[in-house]
């Protein structure tokens, strides 16, 4: 289901979100322990910047786990997997 979703980061003592403000959740699937959630292409942004990516992975992670056992969080965009170095 599409939807925004706002979750916010502790980033320098001060909060900020780790998703640009248009960003919206195209669908989120957990299939053997993992999250994979598919994002808007607004997304592109945090996927470029690996201490920003880092802060959206972990928020996603302690946001999902109480909707299952999550082990790790995969991110698409658009439905294309984000590739991570």
């Amino acid at each position: 289901e599409k939807g925004s979703w706002n979750i916010i980061c502790i980033f320098s003592l001060t909060f900020r979100s780790c998703f640009p403000e248009n960003t919206l959740v195209l669908g989120a699937v957990i299939e053997n322990g993992i999250l994979t959630v598919n994002l808007s292409s607004d997304f592109e942004t945090v996927a470029n910047d690996a201490g920003l990516l880092n802060l959206a992975t972990q928020s996603v992670l302690l946001t999902a786990l109480p909707y299952g056992s999550i082990n790790e969080v995969h991110f698409a965009v658009n439905g294309i997997p984000l590739k991570i170095d």
